[in-house]
């Protein structure tokens, strides 16, 4: 089973980017602890005020999302690695303002129907160094220059904040990079740099 899901990552077939097929997933045990890294507790990966305030069980429990997730957080702690390198400093943080969202949640918060956090693919971020956060442009710029694999930046200045949308296959992301706002319709609109 796993020699399968390793061919399917490498064969450059066209599959759609929103599920992996349970036939060719690796049979993984992967249990929520396991999304802790040096800077970042496992909840931040999934935890949700607005879930919490509207009883929404955000908690993802699919190995495939839970799968998502372990790649999520290794990408953001390198990151965070990096920006502790270039600021000479333990005083980073990086503050996940999203992660994660099942359904139910991601049409509350009015996100994208085809948003990578459903399936556990990404983050929304603000950077802090020494309490001071970084502009947004000043943060793409490090997630570029940290050499994280990432499938797409969003910068959302309505938000104040930088999504980091991530490919399940690492080898097939697309490095876009583009502002991203909600037009008048309430309808997700980007635009390249």
């Amino acid at each position: 089973m796993f020699l399968k899901f390793f061919k399917f990552l490498f064969s450059g077939k066209k599959q759609k980017e929103k599920t992996i097929d349970s036939s060719i997933q690796p049979h993984l045990n992967i249990e929520l602890i396991d999304l802790t890294r040096p800077n970042f507790k496992a909840s931040e990966f999934w935890r949700s005020t607005v879930a919490e305030r509207n009883n929404i069980d955000n908690t993802p429990n699919q190995q495939y999302i839970l799968s998502n997730l372990m790649q999520t957080a290794d990408q953001m702690q390198i990151l965070h690695s990096y920006l502790q390198s270039v600021y000479a400093s333990n005083n980073v943080v990086i503050d996940i303002t999203s992660g994660y969202r099942c359904e139910k949640l991601n049409v509350l918060v009015k996100g994208s129907p085809t948003s990578r956090h459903k399936s556990g693919l990404a983050v929304d971020i603000k950077v802090r160094i020494n309490k001071k956060i970084l502009p947004l442009k000043v943060v793409m710029n490090h997630i570029i220059d940290a050499e994280i694999n990432f499938d797409q930046i969003l910068i959302e200045n309505a938000l104040n904040i930088i999504h980091i949308g991530f490919a399940i296959n690492p080898l097939k992301a697309r490095k876009q990079v583009k502002y991203a706002w909600i037009d008048k319709n309430n309808n997700w609109k980007t635009k390249k740099l």
